[in-house]
């Protein structure tokens, strides 16, 4: 990849119209535990955490509706922020956007 460029990762929330997946889905659906808010925060600490530390070009963007704390920024620069918010988070939910 060249410097100027970026990669994003997307994970899809759905895979069309097909019944194998649609009945696969179900069944997962009625074993589904949601996670808590502070377990989402704490697997956004890991994945963030076990990141290289140089990593130049990667933007983690957090800012949706959904989440429950608001990160944006290049992941290099910005991890001991992002870590140290996150952090904050999972100690005390008034440091979140939305419970």
């Amino acid at each position: 990849m060249a410097p100027h460029e970026k990669e994003v990762i997307c994970f899809p929330s759905h895979t069309g119209n097909d019944p194998r997946v649609r009945n696969s889905r179900t069944d997962f659906r009625k074993r589904l535990q949601p996670c808590t808010s502070t377990q989402i925060l704490k697997k956004l600490y890991s994945l963030t955490d076990n990141t290289d530390d140089d990593l130049s070009n990667c933007i983690l963007n957090t800012s949706h509706a959904f989440n429950y704390l608001s990160l944006k920024g290049e992941l290099g620069k910005n991890k001991k922020d992002f870590l140290r918010r996150v952090e904050a988070g999972i100690k005390d939910p008034a440091n979140r956007c939305s419970e």
